[in-house]
């Protein structure tokens, strides 16, 4: 009985399920990111990501796997800074592997030395769960962020070879 009830309501699972959606769109935030990406050298990204060269490298980009020395400053929409990397201080040294997927992707784009303007929609940042205490649920992250050294890693060494 239970193996007939699943099969006959399987079919209109998908109908119940597709007015779900995304839980962290919204009007307002489809709004900023359509804005991010009309900016004069702003590319929208299958992925969602609004990336913007604001200063071109010259040397090799980050694998996914690699770290990478970055001085950044992290806001919301409001333009209430979050995070930040401060200019007398060494460069912040960050796993890719460790970061929010807006990272890895913006950063894989960036080479040695550029400097790029992040729009990373909710799900490649935080998502509905937010940052406690710094990053609200569902936020769209604007990051600033100047690549200024990349440690290679060996899987990505490897798999060059």
């Amino acid at each position: 009985m239970t193996t007939i009830f699943i099969y006959a309501i399987l079919p209109f699972s998908s109908l119940l399920l597709s007015g779900c959606g995304d839980p962290c769109r919204s009007e307002i935030d489809q709004k900023v990111l359509e804005l991010a990406a009309t900016e004069p050298g702003a590319q929208k990204l299958p992925s969602g990501l609004i990336y913007l060269e604001l200063k071109p490298g010259l040397g090799p980009s980050p694998g996914p796997n690699d770290k990478v020395h970055v001085r950044y400053t992290g806001m919301l929409t409001d333009s209430t800074v979050f995070d930040y990397t401060v200019k007398y201080r060494s460069p912040r040294r960050i796993a890719l592997q460790n970061a929010i997927p807006g990272w890895i992707e913006g950063l894989q784009k960036m080479n040695y030395g550029a400097k790029a303007k992040l729009t990373i929609p909710p799900h490649l940042a935080y998502g509905k769960r937010g940052k406690k205490f710094s990053i609200p649920s569902c936020a769209i992250l604007i990051f600033e962020i100047e690549l200024l050294g990349i440690e290679k890693s060996i899987l990505d060494e490897a798999e060059q070879s």
